[in-house]
């Protein structure tokens, strides 16, 4: 929806946590504001790290809005409000001062640590907008971050506990293995989730009472660090593994 004070065109896009480091621009979006997850960022999860890219452009004037061309002389970027406790933002340039005709990016990051904002958080992009006739804040309230519940800790000290999941080498490559190990025979379910909490890959099948080993290369994961969780009859086992 194309609304009267949202003067900067807007896309997101999120990336692993592979590299730390500064975002990088992109300049071939178009159209108002676009995110390959909707209008949601990528999903946040309680004590795994999280990064995410905003990718901002500030029209040169009002005209791309169908409004009659104001120049606009610059935006400032003054506040991301909304952002669940332990994630904080910073912009590729100084000040998240961007002139008229120029793109930039603003990096969401870090872990998020309160359980009570388990559930949707809307974020408020507080932006400072000159042009050549007039001045004054604007508020763009299109995006929300998911957060999401801690994954299972490994149910180590159970000690009846017979089930358990690790990898044969970290990192490990695509000729490696996951590592299964139950004494009973019976149904598991084992989910690969990625460092953001996306859902990557599904396994449902039938525990031999000995050592399993399960080939990474079905699940055609690319490089990046996930999470391997087994459930079998109500105990779950996780491990946290990089693929190269």
């Amino acid at each position: 929806m194309i609304r009267l004070l949202t003067l900067l065109l807007i896309s997101s896009v999120a990336f692993p946590l592979l590299s730390v480091g500064q975002c990088t621009l992109d300049t071939t979006f178009s159209g108002l504001y676009y995110s390959e997850f909707g209008d949601e960022l990528p999903p946040a999860r309680i004590n795994a790290e999280y990064e995410a890219v905003i990718h901002i452009q500030v029209p040169a004037d009002t005209g791309v809005l169908g409004l009659p061309p104001i120049s606009i002389d610059s935006g400032v970027i003054t506040d991301v409000s909304g952002l669940p406790t332990g994630l904080e933002y910073e912009c590729d340039q100084p000040r998240c001062a961007y002139p008229g005709g120029t793109y930039g990016c603003v990096r969401v990051f870090g872990t998020p640590t309160d359980t009570t904002e388990i559930g949707k958080n809307d974020l408020i992009l507080s932006i400072q907008v000159y042009t050549s006739l007039l001045s004054g804040p604007r508020d763009v309230e299109e995006f929300s971050i998911e957060l999401e519940a801690d994954f299972p800790a490994a149910i180590e000290d159970v000690a009846e506990s017979t089930l358990s999941i690790a990898t044969d080498q970290n990192p490990i490559s695509s000729d490696g293995y996951l590592i299964l190990q139950s004494s009973r025979v019976g149904k598991y379910r084992l989910v690969i989730y990625s460092l953001l909490g996306a859902k990557e890959a599904l396994l449902v099948a039938e525990t031999t009472g000995n050592e399993q080993r399960i080939g990474i290369n079905q699940f055609d994961l690319s490089a990046g660090v996930y999470f391997a969780t087994v459930e079998m009859e109500g105990q779950m086992q996780s491990v946290r593994f990089i693929v190269r």
